[in-house]
């Protein structure tokens, strides 16, 4: 990601979809609510076929709720959401207890421009036709990890805190650091993504 090293977020979005998710297209209407870095996700491709693990919202469903938030991103089985606001590169904020949407919203480490890339790269690896999830050790988590590039990019805290972003030149991955650690790697072809795996085939769980 050439344009992520150079902290170009929006060029390695367009970048990231443009290798990754090539068939879906915008634009879409969007609201003019929604945050540019938000917006752009919506005119680059199609956020419903985007988003197949967890839910985007749907652009013409995009409104500032009661709570004063913009709700965008909902988890497959509505463990947490995700809300922004209204600015150029507003916070992202995650609410656990939907129950109480207003006491249990809780800032994300990530900026919006930060947080739509890490969705679309998340997102890819789990609709890709040549995707795994693992479990490891912590300490054999650890050095899996460290056979690959961390990107820089804040660390998420679903589904656990830290949960991080790493790529390759042929994979991209995304690790809960629990104990067990969780990775979710994925390829564009099956032979880079067997060739990743097969020196930890004995470590997994």
């Amino acid at each position: 990601m050439n344009h992520l090293a150079h902290g170009d977020l929006d060029g390695a979005l367009v970048e990231f979809l443009a290798v990754w998710r090539p068939r879906l297209r915008g634009p879409r209407w969007v609201p003019d609510v929604v945050p540019r870095p938000l917006r752009r996700v919506y005119e680059l491709t199609d956020a419903a076929r985007l988003a197949t693990q967890n839910r985007l919202v749907a652009a013409d469903a995009l409104v500032v709720g009661a709570h004063g938030k913009l709700m965008f991103y909902v988890e497959n089985q509505g463990v947490c959401r995700w809300a922004t606001e209204e600015g150029d590169d507003p916070p992202v904020w995650i609410a656990w207890d939907w129950s109480d949407a207003v006491a249990s919203w809780q800032p994300e480490a990530a900026r919006l421009s930060e947080f739509v890339l890490q969705l679309a790269i998340l997102e890819a690896a789990f609709s890709s036709d040549h995707c795994r999830i693992e479990m490891l050790d912590r300490d054999d988590g650890i050095e899996l990890e460290r056979s690959l590039i961390e990107l820089p990019l804040p660390p998420w805290s679903w589904p656990v805190t830290p949960s991080r972003f790493f790529a390759n030149e042929r994979v991209i991955a995304f690790s809960s650091q629990a104990d067990p650690t969780s990775l979710l790697v994925a390829a564009r072809d099956q032979g880079a993504l067997d060739a990743f795996l097969a020196p930890w085939a004995d470590r997994f769980l």
